[in-house]
């Protein structure tokens, strides 16, 4: 028995091999958390951030700022992508730098676990602190912000990063290995960088904007699918309305709407970016949230991951037992 088994792994070793690189990785991401200053998905994201702010330019004409946006993005992807190619390719045990970093693309996860600490702050009536935890999150200004704005960011902030994380790497990893997985997370990563909804970034992201919206458009419809209170017909409809193809709404939006739904929460209103403020569409089911609801989104956003993790285990225990 024990041979069969043995024989059924080495005929698909690569197939397992990559199946556990994955799960390690993402497990990794679960329980291990590190400060968010010192991710580096965080100090790429700062390095777009200043690399904007000289070369996007408002006054310009909307030709120059696309072609502007599309050359900055080209500049900061694909150099810091040949390295990570070049130290895979060149390294003794390339699965251990996979493992590696595929669970820094995943650091996003760490969110769930500073939205405990700012609940907990929020509970002390500790707003200035609150503020403080979710301010590297955000590129919106948050030092304004009301209590009620603090749970509104909060949850608004975990309904982004989980379309942006998990599903993301293990959609890229699926498709075209690591070297496919970073490359999407760096160009969602830069969609976080330069966010649609700030004014500033108008024209200048555009190409970026449009190109996650394409390829990442598998990944952000089964983020929805798991958003989806069970057995609700309002969500169902919610879903298929917004992913009509005649619908303008943004994947992005959906996934605030249908968390709302599910919450029974109002989400969206005004923000601050640069100290200017943009309205944003309200999506209304309910009242403000509280602090109640930013521990009821962080227990969907963990049982979001299980349900990937067990997916990809099921998975590749069926394929297993097909071949034995």
């Amino acid at each position: 028995m024990l041979d069969t088994l043995s024989r059924i792994i080495h005929q698909d070793l690569d197939f397992y091999q990559n199946i556990g690189v994955l799960l390690l990785a993402m497990l990794l991401a679960q329980f291990v958390t590190i400060p968010r200053r010192n991710q580096p998905l965080y100090l790429f994201e700062q390095l777009a951030v200043s690399f904007a702010s000289k070369v996007n330019h408002p006054t310009r004409s909307t030709n120059q700022r696309i072609i502007a946006g599309a050359l900055a993005a080209i500049s900061l992807i694909f150099p810091l992508w040949a390295v990570v190619v070049c130290l895979i390719e060149l390294s003794i045990y390339p699965w251990f730098f996979e493992t590696l970093i595929l669970f820094l693309c995943m650091l996003d996860n760490g969110f769930t676990k500073t939205s405990i600490q700012i609940a907990q702050q929020l509970n002390q009536q500790q707003n200035a602190q609150a503020k403080a935890l979710l301010a590297p999150w955000c590129q919106r200004d948050t030092a304004k912000l009301s209590t009620i704005g603090i749970n509104k960011t909060c949850i608004e902030k975990m309904a982004e990063l989980g379309s942006a994380n998990n599903l993301v790497i293990v959609f890229g990893y699926l498709l075209g290995g690591t070297y496919l997985a970073v490359l999407l997370k760096m160009l969602k990563q830069l969609d976080l960088a330069w966010p649609n909804s700030n004014p500033h970034f108008h024209k200048f992201n555009f190409l970026l904007h449009q190109v996650n919206e394409v390829i990442l458009f598998i990944p952000k419809v089964i983020w929805n699918l798991l958003l989806l209170e069970p057995l609700r017909v309002q969500s169902l409809k919610l879903l298929l309305n917004k992913l009509n193809p005649l619908s303008t709404a943004k994947t992005d939006d959906l996934n605030m709407s249908l968390l709302a739904l599910r919450l029974n929460i109002e989400l969206g209103g005004p923000r601050l970016y640069n100290n200017k403020k943009v309205i944003f569409n309200r999506t209304i089911y309910g009242n403000n949230p509280s602090v109640t609801d930013i521990h009821n989104t962080i227990i969907i956003m963990e049982l979001s991951n299980l349900k990937v993790i067990s997916s990809i285990m099921l998975t590749t225990a069926i394929y297993f037992s097909v071949n034995i």
